[in-house]
């Protein structure tokens, strides 16, 4: 049996701290903003893209990982003797998947490309599970097999406090977006499917919507649904509103198991800033 090489993406949103202790290796997207391109998290971040924002006056455009980064990454360690399991960003959110999973076909059965229907720290925790997998000494086919049934259970919810970014994205309607602003609605958004879907639109403070989420975590956690491997509490620049969540669910549950992590350039483009969510995995 070969040794498993576990790669991602700059969207998993893991400090590379934590990917690097566990020996995954982490491949970015692609941000451009001001005529110039750059390495999501490697030559950029979050809060020197807001600044570009605000001073270029235009949306960050993402792009994904090319076809032929991802062949001399998949060669170099199936050289070196590992099966691959690649996971990053989800299939219907980005063309990364469509060309990891391309590149994977010229490998004959020694990379594998998961979906992880999803985004942000979700993949993260997913991330998580194939080190605990791949730690325990599963194949990279077991490790694949066992990860169907996980994949569905992880849950992502995100508050957006400002909407300038989904409607400049093309992401909301002019309509929707002027009685946002009106009624100062702070959507929250929910991933079902590989899709993003408005899941409440709580009117006035931002704390009112941290607080829906909030409250929806306790009572899937009070119902005993919530695998406590690891619990995050992804953000853009809002380390203020990530401190009150950590407050709120320290409450109930152990410190010990939540993460604060920071999104990435490419989270952040479309979610803009302030941006903050609760992402765990179901049991």
């Amino acid at each position: 049996m070969n040794p498993v090489k576990i790669i991602t993406d700059s969207t998993c949103d893991l400090p590379l701290e934590l990917l690097a202790k566990n020996d995954v290796e982490m491949l970015p997207l692609n941000v451009t903003i001001g005529g110039n391109t750059y390495r999501d998290i490697i030559d950029i971040v979050p809060s020197q893209l807001f600044e570009m924002a605000e001073k270029f006056k235009e949306l960050p455009k993402t792009s994904a990982i090319t076809p032929k980064t991802f062949m001399e990454e998949f060669k170099k360690f199936v050289d070196l003797g590992f099966d691959i399991i690649f996971m990053g960003i989800g299939s219907k959110l980005s063309s990364t998947y469509s060309s990891a999973s391309i590149v994977a076909k010229e490998f004959n059965g020694r990379v594998f490309v998961i979906d992880s229907m999803n985004l942000s720290s979700a993949i993260g925790l997913q991330v998580l599970k194939l080190i605990e997998f791949r730690n325990a000494g599963l194949s990279a086919s077991e490790i694949v097999e066992k990860m169907k049934d996980i994949t569905p259970k992880t849950q992502c919810s995100f508050a957006i406090k400002t909407m300038d970014y989904l409607y400049k994205g093309g992401r909301c309607s002019g309509i929707k977006y002027f009685f946002g602003k009106i009624l100062r609605i702070c959507p929250i958004i929910k991933m079902k499917d590989c899709v993003l879907n408005v899941h409440k639109t709580p009117r006035g403070r931002f704390e009112n919507a941290l607080d829906i989420m909030i409250a929806e975590f306790k009572e899937a956690y009070l119902a005993g649904k919530v695998d406590l491997g690891t619990v995050t509490i992804t953000h853009a620049c809002s380390d203020e509103y990530c401190e009150y969540i950590v407050k709120k669910l320290s409450e109930f549950i152990d410190p010990k198991y939540l993460l604060p992590t920071y999104a990435g350039c490419v989270i952040s483009s479309h979610c803009g800033p302030k941006c903050i969510g609760i992402l765990y995995i179901e049991k």
